[in-house]
């Protein structure tokens, strides 16, 4: 898990009741592991853990993972960890929305600006990158609507939504006014 934006503890919990049999876990690199009393937290949740971020966890530091679990401030830390769960739902609600509105957006403006030929290439590029910078780069240039097509490109094109250019047709916004696509 290194390296993987895990930032709260109730995921650390939920790692624990996915994988029940688990030994070797790492979060170095997660925003987690700055969190107070996080490793004590994850060797409770996780119980069959050996090794916590390449250290093995004896059982001195087990017994006092279980004595913080029992004390008051366990049980602080505890209802901190449901509050943070809660307000993760009510962002993961809102953040669902917004990603299913802004993909419905971006789906159709990708279907109104590229003919079929060009959406089929686009995502022909896409699945053949051979990196996610390249996918990346692949998207925000469709997203800005300055997609370079090679001068090899054989499909049928929207008029009204190109520019030509010496390096090839550069794809435009086609809500772009008549002005800006002369």
């Amino acid at each position: 898990m290194t390296n993987n934006k895990v930032t709260a503890l109730h995921e650390v919990a939920n790692i624990g009741n996915a994988w029940t049999q688990l030994e070797f876990l790492t979060f170095i690199g997660n925003p987690v592991v700055r969190r107070q009393h996080y490793r004590l937290y994850a060797i409770v949740k996780i119980p069959t853990l050996r090794i916590l971020d390449f250290v093995k966890v004896k059982e001195k530091e087990r017994n006092r993972a279980k004595r913080l679990a029992i004390s008051a401030a366990g049980a602080a830390l505890e209802e901190d960890v449901k509050l943070e769960y809660q307000e993760s739902e009510k962002d993961l609600v809102i953040g669902t929305n917004a990603l299913n509105n802004s993909t419905t957006c971006m789906r159709e403006v990708f279907e109104k600006t590229f003919t079929n030929e060009q959406q089929l290439y686009i995502k022909d590029m896409i699945t053949n990158a051979s990196s996610l910078e390249e996918i990346e780069s692949i998207e925000k240039s469709v997203k800005e609507g300055n997609f370079t097509f090679p001068r090899s490109f054989k499909g049928s094109i929207h008029l009204e939504a190109i520019k030509s250019t010496s390096s090839g047709a550069i794809v435009k916004n086609v809500f772009a006014t008549e002005e800006s696509t002369n």
